[in-house]
């Protein structure tokens, strides 16, 4: 295979399906996100011009395929500390130039971070 480690913890959608195919719809998403929700990047690239710290947990960020959704740009920091939700990023790239940051819980599925 690809080498990449690929693996889900049971999350379950039930809150809203936010679809996005634009950096500001992206960040909106981000923002008015609440656990169970699930934010689908559609394919392309999302250049991030700002710094996105946010509690993710019980969220679910979905993109078209690897090389398909990337995102660049600024730094993302997932923190989830203290809270037992996870998050689920899949089929996204992440190409990120600030720090980057994971802390809590977060599920990987056939995402990359460079």
């Amino acid at each position: 295979g690809d080498g990449l480690t690929r693996f889900r913890v049971g999350a379950t959608v039930t809150g809203q399906v936010r679809n996005v195919a634009s950096v500001s719809q992206f960040e909106q998403a981000l923002q008015l996100a609440q656990p169970g929700d699930q934010i689908r990047l559609a394919a392309g690239t999302y250049q991030l011009t700002s710094n996105i710290t946010r509690n993710l947990a019980g969220i679910s960020l979905t993109g078209a395929g690897m090389g398909q959704t990337i995102v660049r740009g600024g730094s993302i920091r997932v923190d989830n500390q203290g809270n037992s939700l996870p998050t689920l990023i899949e089929n996204i790239t992440f190409d990120v130039t600030g720090q980057s940051a994971v802390r809590g819980y977060l599920t990987f599925a056939g995402g990359t971070f460079y």
